[in-house]
């Protein structure tokens, strides 16, 4: 019995999701290469939704956006070489496409801009040809966790979306699902405290299954995925595994993460456990598109990472520039008019 075994049970096959778009993947890997590892056949994925200083259009990427070494199946893509997006005339290199030049495998793609209805389509299919036994979503930070309404969140759509569409695949295929979240805090967006608390309601709930540690192989592939993708809160681990302490500013100093021990594991829950705890995850459940999406959550209260991309776009229009500053005082006009 391997360790990973231990936490999955008989797992064989699985695919391993970064569910919060841009650089989730860089962490998502290290638990794909934790799983090779072990002898499991694994297959990397990733939704791709860049940060805006990567693609000023707001929204996910499309499959329609994708070009180059991609084969397509039903509602899901898979980069088997060089790719690039195309999103409404802007040239994006996604960092999907930056990890595979690492990895060299087959990385599949979902679109996020069909909502929940596109997600567990792409995600069924998937499960099916590929006959996995395990779904694995990471999320990098700890949105995933969130319940939609804490001042301090920034992009709950995405990461809570996925939950919805893992948690509906899984039991429409009959496979296991986990949700994972490596780097606890390392995204600058719940704090501490409020992650801690989260993570033991899902213990007291039974929907904690084990945690799994960074090693020397994870850190090294990962320095050599981060040198070629752009990602910032799949770093601070890496930054903690040198020996860094402290506090440190990402997002153009619009966020401080505080670096900690607890950055370097990935916490494993069963998706059943984090889908309950999610209001906003059953409030996403069957929509037809990411704007349908976003209007649930605004009903809700609950302002989305695709409002703010609208409004920096607007106010970068207009001026050209924007700075740190005035994207703060975005997110706190949406907070206080929810």
């Amino acid at each position: 019995m391997t360790f990973l075994s231990g936490l999955f049970g008989d797992i064989k096959r699985a695919i391993v999701l970064a569910i919060g778009g841009g650089g989730d993947i860089v962490g998502a890997s290290s638990i794909y290469n934790a799983l090779r590892r072990d002898g499991i056949r694994a297959y990397l994925a990733s939704i791709p939704w860049e940060r805006y200083v990567i693609d000023p259009v707001p929204g996910p990427l499309s499959l329609a956006d994708f070009n180059g070494n991609i084969l397509f199946g039903e509602d899901y893509g898979i980069i088997l070489g060089e790719t690039y997006a195309v999103h409404k005339g802007v040239i994006v290199v996604p960092q999907v496409s930056r990890v595979w030049r690492i990895l060299k495998t087959p990385i599949i793609v979902y679109d996020a801009s069909g909502g929940y209805k596109s997600l567990v389509s792409g995600l069924v299919n998937s499960i099916k040809y590929l006959s996995v036994d395990t779904i694995i979503g990471i999320d990098v930070g700890g949105d995933v966790l969130a319940k939609g309404f804490e001042e301090e969140l920034w992009s709950p759509l995405l990461d809570h979306l996925a939950l919805a569409a893992i948690h509906d695949a899984a039991k429409e295929t009959g496979i296991r699902g986990y949700i994972g979240v490596f780097g606890l805090g390392g995204d600058g967006e719940l704090d501490k405290d409020t992650l801690e608390e989260y993570v033991a309601e899902l213990m007291r709930a039974k929907g904690f299954v084990g945690a799994l540690a960074l090693t020397l192989e994870d850190y090294r592939l990962l320095k050599d995925i981060v040198r070629q993708a752009h990602t910032e809160a799949s770093l601070m681990p890496l930054l903690v595994f040198n020996g860094q302490r402290g506090y440190h500013n990402i997002r153009g100093g619009t966020r401080e993460v505080k670096l900690g021990l607890e950055m370097m594991m990935t916490l494993f829950f069963t998706v059943e456990s984090v889908y309950n705890h999610s209001k906003i995850a059953k409030a996403l459940k069957g929509s037809h598109g990411i704007y349908e999406a976003r209007g649930r959550l605004r009903n809700l209260g609950v302002p989305t990472e695709l409002d703010l991309e609208y409004k920096v776009n607007m106010l970068r229009l207009k001026k050209n520039t924007i700075t740190s500053r005035e994207i703060l005082e975005i997110h706190r006009k949406m907070i206080a008019q929810r």
